[in-house]
């Protein structure tokens, strides 16, 4: 169907590749028709991708032979984001595709939870780090390991960061899945920005460009104005309710513009220590 329409190919048609080519094995389209077969056949998250890699009918669909063809792309991290993230002073915690010399460098640690598992009613997890660097990385970088044993068997995980003081079950454990699965939901859930009503893609880019500074906009809020309360872990949608969408009379006097809340306002007290005049 897909040949016969071509949306693939008109899709890539409105997307530039700006990526250095030297380091490109998967093109613009393949990454493209990769993503929207899984998302049409049930697999929306882009986690599925590293286990559909390999799957023969995904390659076939893709144009690729099933057995002998090349993998599909993980849609894990690449070393231009890597670079870019390191020229810029930012940190980060990625999703890194296993592979031969990632599952040798696990191995005693994956084998240790094998055998812890056989007390533990199956389930086990370990944690551990070590220095990798892939043919295509510019500098060794850190990769944390996850040796997990579940009811299903082994499902070992690999991360990859530059964050270096960190223990490896708190990046994996609090970072990518607790931090940044919480920041998915926020800007899904809390924002909306899954909403794409518009008829363009440019208007939708647009509309989501939108929703990301109002999620900076928010998240600032929380970390910058909130440390040190019970609403620094709250989600998007409890701050609007409870701190935002808020029931006020505002007077402007002469010198000042005066807020104030119901006498049953229950979280009165929190405004109190704000700039302006809360009452």
């Amino acid at each position: 169907m897909d040949t016969s329409i071509g949306l693939i190919e008109r899709l890539c048609d409105c997307i530039s590749d700006d990526r250095h080519q030297s380091y490109v094995d998967h093109s613009l389209c393949d990454l493209r028709r990769q993503r929207v077969y899984q998302i049409a056949l049930g697999y929306e998250d882009a986690n599925d991708c590293d286990s559909l890699r390999s799957d023969p009918a995904m390659k076939m669909a893709c144009d690729r032979l099933p057995v002998t063809g090349d993998d599909l792309d993980s849609h894990f991290s690449t070393p231009e984001v890597h670079d870019y993230c390191e020229d810029h002073d930012l940190f980060y915690v990625f999703g890194q595709a296993g592979n031969a010399r990632l599952n040798a460098l696990g191995a005693p640690l994956l084998d240790q939870a094998k055998m812890l598992a056989q007390d533990k009613d199956g389930k086990v997890r370990l944690f551990s780090s070590f220095s990798y660097q892939a043919g295509s990385w510019r500098i060794p970088r850190r990769v944390v390991f996850k040796a997990e044993i579940t009811e299903c068997g082994p499902n070992p995980r690999y991360v990859v960061t530059n964050l270096t003081s960190s223990q490896p079950s708190f990046i994996y454990e609090k970072v990518y899945c607790g931090r940044m699965e919480g920041y998915i939901k926020n800007h899904k859930n809390g924002l909306q920005s899954d909403r794409t009503s518009c008829h363009k893609f440019e208007a939708n880019q647009f509309r989501l460009l939108l929703h990301s500074a109002a999620y900076v906009l928010l998240h600032s809020l929380v970390t910058i104005g909130l440390p040190a309360t019970k609403w620094v872990n709250a989600q998007f949608d409890t701050i609007q309710k409870r701190r935002l969408k808020v029931g006020a009379r505002i007077t402007e006097l002469a010198t000042k513009i005066k807020i104030q809340f119901p006498g049953a306002f229950p979280l009165k007290h929190l405004y109190q220590g704000l700039s302006g005049p809360f009452s």
